[in-house]
């Protein structure tokens, strides 16, 4: 009984770990932010051009059968609350994607090469 009890509590604490990750990501997102729902890609965070803002991208194309890359070329910008609410379920608290916090941070330079060329992003 203690045992299940235990692995409860601890899922629990687990889910608000993660609640509350998801929710700092999505009012204050960083540059590499990854979503996705069951790792199935869903946005990055490509810039902050400003604190109101945020250039994301949720478009991905195939490499091969078994790979995809983000497309880059097709990133948007949106307001930051634009962006929590695409994230969010709407009816009840929490979000229906989970965030790996800057772990696409190169995102951000391959995006600026392909806007604006190699000497743009060094």
């Amino acid at each position: 009984m203690v045992l299940n009890i235990g692995i409860t509590s601890l899922k629990v604490n687990k889910s608000k770990q993660r609640l509350e990750s998801n929710d700092d990501s999505a009012k204050n997102p960083q540059v590499g932010d990854f979503w996705h729902e069951m790792f199935v890609p869903i946005a990055v965070v490509v810039a902050r051009p400003d604190d109101e803002t945020v250039l994301v991208c949720r478009k991905t194309m195939p490499v091969d059968a078994d790979h995809w890359e983000w497309d880059l070329k097709k990133c948007e910008c949106l307001r930051i609350d634009e962006f929590k609410t695409y994230l969010s379920y709407g009816s009840i608290p929490g979000y229906w994607a989970d965030v790996v916090p800057k772990k696409m941070e190169w995102v951000r330079e391959e995006a600026m090469m392909l806007m604006f060329g190699k000497e743009m992003a060094a």
